[in-house]
């Protein structure tokens, strides 16, 4: 199985339940994918996302993390009988506007995954806008809040109540 996030756990959970040797392999230092690298721990304490990777090794799934793999043919030349690719799409869309490459801007995930990896931002005391109006967004806001933002706006095409995230992290980020 090739990246450690929900589909490839849940693949190789079921996989080892039916008698399968499963070897996962994660390019990131730990398992987990984005609810481990992205998701902050407001949302998803990092013990649930320990506790569920134990479940599975516990099956005798082994995880291999910090390991890329570039080719599956190279995979299935090693002895490997199938390969499962739950590799996530941990890659902010751009705007596509003219702008959306100057300093300072930011892809939403990409933001997530440096502030959660200890990664510095000078944004203590500045105004911050999220354009967007999904559950990234939402995270992006609330981090950059506690980040030390001076203020945070979220920008959304639509009105508050089209915006596809979740109501109640909606009503937890307008009450930060």
């Amino acid at each position: 199985i090739v990246g450690s996030a929900p589909s490839g756990h849940t693949a190789g959970y079921f996989l080892a339940k039916k008698g399968h040797r499963v070897v996962i392999f994660e390019a990131a230092a730990e398992p987990g994918g984005m609810l481990r690298l992205g998701l902050p721990p407001y949302r998803l304490p990092k013990h649930t996302v320990d506790r569920d990777i134990k479940n599975v090794t516990a099956l005798g799934v082994e995880i291999r993390p910090g390991v890329t793999i570039e080719s599956i043919s190279k995979l299935r030349a090693e002895g490997y009988d199938a390969v499962f690719l739950g590799v996530g799409a941990a890659v902010s869309k751009r705007l596509g506007i003219e702008g959306d490459e100057l300093h300072g801007i930011v892809g939403g995930i990409e933001f997530l995954i440096a502030a959660h990896a200890g990664g510095s931002f000078d944004i203590a005391g500045k105004h911050i806008a999220v354009i967007g109006g999904g559950n990234v967004a939402i995270d992006v806001a609330r981090t950059a809040r506690r980040l030390g933002a001076a203020s945070v706006a979220i920008v959304y095409r639509r009105t508050r109540e089209e915006m596809p995230a979740a109501r109640e992290e909606i009503h937890d980020a307008l009450a930060e």
